[in-house]
């Protein structure tokens, strides 16, 4: 029996490509970067300042220096939220929405009343109220924290236009763009976005590697150390540097910057067959998100009369899921977020796919789905 991945919002499977380029760094560049008294050592330092410098230039830092290397976005988000925490006057306020991934929902909530959460309105499709975001900052508003593209629903957020808001009133603008990245190039010389989180398995990269990137030094400045220990990246992140992380995160950019179109046109032509398909068989369906301004290689739907434990029973053969992989078992905050009744939040899956997903697949699952509402409402 043929398993088929559809659920690449959870993670992307590595391209073969990325696997070749960092092996050197497992096998034969092997030294601490840190130990610049090595020869090995003076290598891998030269690996990975050469990897930082490629991805500056894909997201227009002017420093290498701007760069943190962390696990993920995960820990790239707790970074800036405490960060902001720590050096403000208490309690101070940070904007964000209610349609947050857990790692800066949760991180907020931990943080307790040294923190005042405003959260900004959202419509039925996940988009953010600009002017509700506007009317909520305050004197002591210290951050905002918008996500670019969200993980379950696939609805792109104006980051542009949150940039320019924050601007205007001087306040820093923080955004997890890891379900961004792979769809929407992001130039931080012209975008006012202070940072940016994003995890490396959501590029065609490993698993456990991600980048924190400032928009300048200015912005850097204001980052306080979470991790201590050896003082490397500068004292902001201790720990024995990833190197082969670190290229990996290069190598998938370089990709990227590249294959990014390619990638969308063939996603969009994977999200038009299938509901090509369950137009065709009168199917009856809700798309979640903006039908519009939103990723392409992002499906999240219901089907009329059927549970989501029953899709995934039926469709046992393909790797899909019913929400964020880091929210399994619990209601989708997400789709109450947006105002979903109980019956589309308990019937709703989320097909996700990319580069290395096939037309065909995408075609058989809506297929099998059609089969499956039919002989349901026989």
């Amino acid at each position: 029996m043929k398993k088929v991945y559809f659920d690449y919002n959870a993670t992307t499977p590595v391209d073969k490509r990325i696997v070749d380029a960092i092996l050197p760094y497992y096998l034969n560049v092997f030294g601490n970067p840190s130990n610049m008294n090595s020869a090995h050592g003076k290598e891998a330092n030269r690996a990975f300042k050469n990897a930082l410098r490629d991805i500056a230039d894909y997201f227009s830092v002017e420093s290498i220096d701007d760069i943190i290397l962390t696990s993920g976005a995960t820990e790239s988000n707790n970074l800036v939220l405490k960060s902001f925490v720590d050096s403000a006057k208490k309690p101070c306020r940070i904007i964000t929405s209610k349609i947050e991934h857990d790692s800066i929902l949760q991180t907020l909530e931990a943080l307790g009343d040294d923190v005042i959460v405003d959260y900004v309105k959202n419509d039925s499709n996940g988009t953010i109220d600009l002017q509700d975001l506007e009317n909520k900052i305050q004197d002591d508003t210290v951050l905002i924290s918008i996500m670019g593209a969200n993980n379950e629903i696939g609805t792109i957020q104006p980051i542009s236009e949150i940039a320019g808001i924050a601007r205007k009133h001087n306040v820093p603008f923080h955004s997890d763009v890891t379900q961004y990245v792979p769809h929407k190039r992001i130039d931080l010389s012209k975008v006012s976005i202070d940072y940016i989180s994003l995890s490396g398995h959501k590029i065609y990269a490993p698993k456990g590697v991600g980048l924190m990137v400032c928009r300048n030094d200015k912005a850097l400045s204001k980052i306080k150390p979470q991790i201590f220990g050896g003082g490397q990246q500068n004292g902001y992140r201790s720990g024995t540097i990833n190197v082969p992380g670190a290229v990996s995160m290069a190598e998938a950019i370089k990709l990227l910057d590249v294959e990014i179109e390619q990638d969308n046109e063939h996603n969009r032509v994977l999200y038009n067959s299938f509901f090509k398909v369950l137009r065709q068989r009168e199917i009856p369906y809700r798309l979640n998100g903006d039908p519009v301004n939103r990723i392409n290689g992002n499906i999240s739907v219901s089907i009329d009369g059927i549970t989501s434990i029953q899709l995934l029973a039926a469709l046992y053969e393909y790797s899909i899921s019913t929400g964020s992989a880091c929210s399994t078992g619990k209601k989708s905050h997400v789709l109450k977020a947006i105002s979903c009744p109980d019956n589309v939040i308990s019937g709703t899956i989320r097909i996700g796919f990319g580069r290395f997903s096939e037309e065909e697949d995408i075609v058989a699952i809506a297929n099998k789905i059609a089969d499956y509402y039919e002989i349901a409402h026989k």
